[in-house]
């Protein structure tokens, strides 16, 4: 039995890994997302997102908003060009949000 939670406990430790160096990888192309403070921004690049509000850079006619992680499952494979998939983990409950709920 301990060899097969040091399995476990192995492979838990280089997913985290595996997530550090992919973070590292987007905030280096990228850059990091910067808490807004102040209010000092262009208003009208903004987008408010479920995970922040993220303010765009325009260059010419074009607007790129960079770095934004993804909340469901990335569309990739199967999933390209198909409505987003929300990520559900085993044993969390599906709950339904409406303005109404707390």
């Amino acid at each position: 039995m301990s060899d097969m939670m040091d399995k476990i406990m192995a492979h838990g430790q280089k997913q985290v890994e595996q997530r550090s160096d992919l973070r590292e990888k987007v905030k280096a192309q990228y850059g990091e997302n910067k808490r807004i403070t102040g209010g000092n921004f262009d208003k009208a690049l903004a987008v408010k997102c479920i995970n922040g509000t993220f303010v765009g850079r325009k260059t010419e006619n074009i607007i790129a908003y960079k770095g934004i992680p993804f909340v469901g499952k990335q569309p990739v494979g199967d999933l390209r060009w198909k409505a987003a998939v929300d990520i559900v983990r085993a044993g969390q409950p599906i709950r339904h949000m409406s303005a109404t709920t707390l």
